[in-house]
């Protein structure tokens, strides 16, 4: 019985951590671990995503991100709930595998919700422009495009 809870327990763990890993790959020389906290990091913050690889995000349905200074992300992926951990040197992020509920929405909602967690997989770089924060996957592509939220 102990040795097939163990089992369990090492296949969850492998079910929750291995899918989903986003990895920074620097060609511009050596990787440098540096990571931006406290005022130095202008992630930091709620984002009201407005878009999702160039599709406007259903305004019934808000997606959003929560960035914080102990390098966590959390938020709304539509449907479900998800966390996960993140580092960054420069402009360029690297998004651990992330850990989500898994409650059923309408298919509508469940489609935003699979582009959604497609798109944080495929995280590499950030830019702002104009106060606007796009998320970009290997070739620069907006993956989101995300805005402030500013508290009430």
């Amino acid at each position: 019985m102990i040795h097939s809870n163990k089992l369990i327990t090492a296949f969850s763990l492998l079910l929750l951590f291995g899918c989903g890993h986003s990895t920074l790959t620097n060609t511009e020389g050596p990787t440098t671990k540096v990571s931006q906290q406290g005022a130095d990091n202008p992630l930091l913050g709620t984002w009201q995503v407005e878009a999702i690889q160039g599709e406007k995000v259903l305004a019934s349905i808000p997606a959003h991100f929560i960035f914080s200074d102990n390098q966590s992300v959390s938020g709304s992926a539509s449907c479900n709930n998800f966390t996960t951990r993140y580092a960054l040197v420069n402009n360029h992020i690297t998004i651990s595998p992330t850990a989500i509920t898994r409650k059923m929405c309408s298919p509508v909602i469940m489609t935003q919700e699979n582009n959604f967690l497609t798109a944080l997989a495929n995280i590499k770089r950030y830019r702002f422009e104009k106060g606007t924060l796009y998320l970009l996957d290997k070739n620069n592509s907006a993956v989101f495009k995300a805005s402030r939220k500013t508290e009430k």
